[in-house]
């Protein structure tokens, strides 16, 4: 396996580096990530915690925040991986406010699971806010309009992992691109590319 990190605050870009010492971390704005990574990352499996309402160089909430760092996030994604990603409980496929943009989402990658996380579960890493686990597939869905039902918020740690275990259908086969050979260098003066030329005809 080989890890393809990013992060754009400085603070958890520097503990990615220390936990990861022998991977470079990227430091985009997951908000358009599929344009800022290299063509070769294409990774099979994307984990992603979003801002859940601010956006990089924005002032003032942006409630779309979380959703446009999954939607760039899943253009990356290889055909057939999976993308696992943890935002605000407020963004689900089952609220009204959000149900047409996952139907939109559907047309590049089927959601197969969203439960929403008690605050409470995560008191111990200091913060409160309910969170939200959602699961996509990269694979249209046969019916876009067709969404998850929510089991519901999860209490705790072991309600989520079950709820997991018993509803998140098994991987996708995965697509990895294949490895594209490098053209050869650009001639560096005129006699090179004269003679590159004449040798090709």
């Amino acid at each position: 396996a080989q890890l393809v990190l990013n992060e754009l605050a400085e603070g958890r870009a520097a503990l990615l580096s220390h936990l990861f010492s022998g991977v470079a971390v990227s430091g985009h704005d997951a908000a358009s990530i599929d344009d800022r990574m290299p063509i070769s990352a294409r990774p099979s499996v994307i984990l992603m915690n979003p801002p859940f309402s601010a956006m990089a160089h924005v002032a003032g909430r942006m409630q779309d925040a979380g959703f446009r760092h999954i939607s760039s996030a899943l253009n990356r994604l290889a055909p057939g991986g999976r993308l696992v990603a943890i935002t605000g409980a407020n963004v689900g496929p089952d609220l009204p406010d959000w149900r047409e943009a996952f139907i939109a989402l559907q047309a590049k990658g089927r959601i197969v699971f969203s439960a929403a996380i008690d605050g409470s579960v995560f008191r111990k890493h200091g913060t409160t806010f309910p969170t939200r686990l959602t699961v996509i597939d990269k694979l249209p869905a046969d019916d876009g309009c067709v969404l998850p039902v929510s089991p519901g918020m999860a209490p705790d740690v072991a309600t989520i992992l079950g709820w997991i275990e018993a509803s998140v259908p098994p991987r996708l086969a995965v697509t990895l691109p294949v490895p594209v050979q490098s053209p050869a260098p650009a001639p560096k003066s005129v006699h090179g590319y004269l003679t590159r030329t004449a040798a090709n005809r």
